[in-house]
């Protein structure tokens, strides 16, 4: 009986542990989605994790950025992102519409190694991007 009391308080003082370091994280949303082309099925194949970036400045964007996805001053907001997979569709849906992606291309919905809170910020009203570069975690749609 000894033994049970004993291990009932060494339960409950672990999960008491547990539960302090994980109350700053509680509120927050670890689900950040974004769309990619079937290259990141590729390196996924391959288990090396794309990664979607973050701001660039004027000077540090890449040649080979399409024009699309430029801001009007030549810089790179950083990746678009959605906070759910219907969100995630719906956007691909319109950026697709507005010919900001490349309808030749088989575009999907992946899931980033990112919190929302901490990893994406508000270009404009209702445009969320990513704050810094992340990690592709897997393909979801």
């Amino acid at each position: 009986m000894k033994n049970k009391v004993i291990t009932t308080e060494v339960v409950f003082v672990l999960f008491l542990f547990v539960l302090i370091l994980a109350w700053p994280n509680l509120g927050m949303c670890s689900n950040v989605y974004t769309i990619g082309d079937a290259s990141y099925d590729i390196s996924l194949a391959k288990e090396k994790a794309p990664v979607k970036l973050g701001p660039l400045p004027v000077g540090s964007v890449p040649s080979i950025f399409p024009e699309s996805f430029l801001e009007a001053d030549g810089s790179y907001g950083g990746g678009v992102v959605y906070k759910t997979i219907p969100g995630a569709k719906k956007g691909l849906k319109e950026l697709l519409k507005k010919g900001i992606l490349p309808a030749e291309l088989n575009w999907h919905i992946y899931e980033l190694n990112a919190v929302w809170e901490t990893d994406v910020y508000e270009l404009k009203q209702g445009d969320y991007r990513l704050s810094k570069p992340c990690s592709v975690r897997k393909r979801v749609q």
